[in-house]
């Protein structure tokens, strides 16, 4: 019982930062300190790189999956059968006691979140799902991924 918020929400594999003395392939990342990455490791608000190229906005900007709910829900979007919604929201949650002080992006109370009051008027049984970008199969090791801080 009580309120659930999502934040930076990211798919990754956790595959280490590996230095490199060759070029990056075209199936990797060039990072600007000169390491590569995997392609499939760019954008998930992991730091790779070790120095944040991989996490640049204007590099990420529209990439599938990546939502940290500042302005929108992105690609993802609401379920139409379900009891209630999930909201966007900044700063402390309506319900005293409950919800971040900050969100993950951001890091202070402008920053936004992806909100779901879960106490009255909602009853047992009740439910609100959200749903994200259609990903793609071929990885075996996509997953969802809670950051915790």
């Amino acid at each position: 019982m009580g309120d659930v918020v999502i934040d930076d929400v990211s798919f990754q594999d956790c595959s280490p930062v590996l230095p490199s003395n060759q070029p990056c392939t075209s199936e990797q990342f060039a990072c600007a300190n000169g390491h590569c990455i995997p392609q499939h490791n760019l954008c998930d608000f992991i730091n790779h790189c070790g120095d944040n190229s991989d996490e640049n906005p204007f590099i990420c900007k529209g990439f599938s999956g990546r939502c940290n709910f500042e302005f929108d829900l992105c690609s993802w979007r609401q379920y139409r059968h379900d009891n209630f919604d999930w909201l966007v929201k900044a700063g402390s949650t309506p319900t005293i006691g409950t919800g971040p002080s900050s969100d993950h992006t951001l890091r202070d109370p402008s920053g936004h979140y992806l909100y779901l009051e879960s106490s009255f008027p909602q009853a047992v049984g009740d439910t609100a799902r959200v749903i994200g970008p259609l990903l793609s199969k071929r990885s075996s090791q996509c997953k969802v991924s809670p950051q915790l801080y």
